[in-house]
């Protein structure tokens, strides 16, 4: 099984630890894309913890990759997912690293 696959096995069954042991094997997973053209990120941010979407963010060789401002086919962004799914923390702290013309509110 191609990496690029595991990934999302990792993220879809919240396998943490396999999430990150291949993001540490290959950084450019991040920005791999489904069917859907939805990110490895797109989908961590509606299944993951807190803790590891903003560790994935600070992590320096995932930094230099990330593009947290790819959407899906439908013109969705990570934010968007993550606000679908009511995670509102998550939410906040992609508007303080990525788009610039997202509000999400008042707290």
């Amino acid at each position: 099984m191609d990496n690029i696959k595991k990934i999302f096995e990792a993220v879809e069954s919240q396998d943490v630890k396999e999430y990150k042991r291949l993001l540490d094997e290959d950084p450019t997973l991040i920005n791999q894309r489904n069917e859907h053209e939805q990110t490895v990120f797109w989908h961590a941010c509606v299944r993951l913890p807190y803790e590891t979407i903003e560790q994935t963010i600070v992590d320096e060789k995932i930094s230099r990759v990330l593009d947290v401002d790819l959407c899906d086919r439908w013109g969705r962004f990570p934010h968007d997912a993550a606000e679908a799914y009511e995670r509102e923390d998550v939410v906040k702290l992609l508007y303080k690293v990525g788009r610039k013309d997202f509000d999400p509110g008042e707290p």
